[in-house]
């Protein structure tokens, strides 16, 4: 009796609708964080959005493919030469896209820790874009980035006061709102508190050690800068600079 082998069905190719959901899941060109910070090297989502979806891009669609595809060999010589030139184009335009989306997405990091401190519920702008859009995903990371900026210092400047005032003019508008001096700051400076509403001024004068990488320049463009608090259990507000008015006039 002879033996032969058993034709064995050809394995199955997936499906365009899972190959499209496995490139969903990852994309080579998803930012991650910045080197130095506490989530170097992790994906960072676009827009800044956490677990509660604030400010995430909505993905639609999503080809899955190489977009733009001719389909065909060059004819001519010619022909070949002005493909190259626009593969050479289109590759060093992708690299500067990718690096503008990347610093973006960097960016967003810090600035979505700290809206998660000053105002968890903050969604910011969402948007709905294709997957393989890449200038819609700067679009939307620009003006994720730009509303978050806008709601932190929003949330970090003392309600009812005038940029403009020094440090002097600062202080006295706090006692007469209610405002004690509640004790010396860490670093040289004060903290005045307001026992009524729990809301909390740190006045601080400028450093004098050498900068950290990741010190904000609000810090040092003056003689003074403060940091609010809204109330008790708030997170501290953004570095916020006091201007000079050594020999001018309070407004």
């Amino acid at each position: 009796m002879g033996y032969a082998p058993l034709d064995e069905p050809p394995p199955e190719r997936a499906t365009e609708v899972e190959q499209s959901s496995v490139l969903r899941k990852y994309r080579p060109d998803q930012a991650r964080a910045p080197a130095g910070t506490s989530d170097g090297g992790e994906w960072v989502d676009e827009g800044g959005g956490g677990g509660s979806g604030g400010g995430l891009v909505h993905l639609i669609g999503g080809r899955g493919g190489r977009a733009g595809g001719r389909g065909r060999p060059p004819t001519t010589q010619e022909e070949g030469r002005r493909l190259r030139d626009e593969t050479d184009e289109q590759i060093q335009s992708g690299i500067a896209k990718e690096k503008q989306f990347n610093d973006l997405a960097a960016t967003a990091t810090p600035l979505r820790k700290d809206l998660r401190k000053l105002d968890p519920q903050w969604k910011g702008p969402v948007s709905v874009v294709d997957p393989d859009n890449l200038d819609g995903r700067i679009r939307h990371l620009h003006a994720w980035n730009e509303a978050a900026q806008a709601r932190i210092k929003e949330l970090s400047t003392i309600p009812d006061t005038n940029p403009d005032w020094g440090v002097n003019r600062l202080v006295k508008e706090l006692q007469a709102r209610g405002y004690g001096l509640e004790k010396p700051a860490r670093d040289p400076g004060l903290i005045y508190k307001n026992p009524a509403t729990g809301e909390e001024v740190r006045i601080m004068q400028r450093p004098e050690a050498t900068p950290w990488r990741t010190d904000p320049s609000e810090k040092r463009a003056n003689s003074y800068y403060y940091r609010y608090r809204r109330g008790s259990g708030k997170g501290e507000g953004a570095h916020m600079a006091i201007p000079d008015k050594k020999g001018k006039s309070e407004p």
